[in-house]
């Protein structure tokens, strides 16, 4: 990750560079510690996700109706595959905050990676509601597994938006509570809440308003 991250730094590279070739790199890592050395480590992915599983039912029990505990496990790629791009933005967001507070202004950042400030484009946002929505629809009649990866993805960009929104609005009124939206992420029925206000922010741009009027009030347009 340092490497990674230094050479963006040093050639300059975007912010979006910066966070694929993490990206990259956390997901080769995981691949290795959870498929090829995992006996060896003796780390069970499958026994980790049934575990979840147990957990999520417990807490919603009306997903087991809804999703068996094989289709859950067989979501273990893609829990690999959130797993390294969560990995790779914290790694990049730790290492920003640090380097603020040590070298300050010495080294400059591409972007600004707070979660607040994620903006997710309104015509990929659209799409995006309309593959959950249709996904939803279809997995009601057909437990296809292609569509329930579709559908995961999904939901996760939705809860993501939804995070960004929260996490915004925390930062603006109690700043030391903006790291809180990322933890609901993980809460089963409150990241529910998280999927609606993603799906408000979609449908009606809420946070780009609500930035739009602080500039306004405070004479910046």
């Amino acid at each position: 990750f340092g490497i990674v991250i230094g050479e963006c730094l040093k050639r300059k590279k975007s912010g979006g560079v910066m966070l694929f070739s993490s990206f990259i790199v956390s997901f080769i890592i995981n691949i290795l510690i959870y498929e090829v050395f995992a006996g060896v480590l003796g780390i069970s992915m499958h026994r980790e996700m049934v575990e979840m599983y147990d957990m999520i039912v417990k807490q919603v029990p009306t997903m087991k109706q809804r999703l068996s505990v094989t289709t859950f496990t067989s979501l273990i790629p893609l829990a690999i595959l959130f797993m390294s791009v969560l990995e790779s933005y914290v790694v990049i967001l730790l290492t920003q905050v640090v380097l603020m507070r040590v070298v300050k202004n010495k080294i400059q950042f591409p972007a600004f990676f707070h979660i607040a400030y994620f903006k997710l484009n309104r015509v990929v946002g659209y799409i995006v509601l309309v593959v959950y929505l249709v996904c939803q629809a279809l997995l009601a009649r057909n437990n296809n597994i292609v569509l329930r990866y579709l559908d995961v993805i999904a939901m996760v960009i939705i809860m993501v938006d939804g995070m960004s929104v929260v996490s915004f609005y925390l930062l603006e009124h109690h700043p030391k509570l903006a790291g809180i939206s990322i933890i609901l992420l993980f809460i089963p029925p409150i990241n529910m809440a998280l999927l609606l206000v993603g799906i408000i922010d979609i449908i009606s741009d809420l946070k780009a308003k609500i930035m739009y009027n602080r500039k306004v009030k405070e004479g910046g347009m």
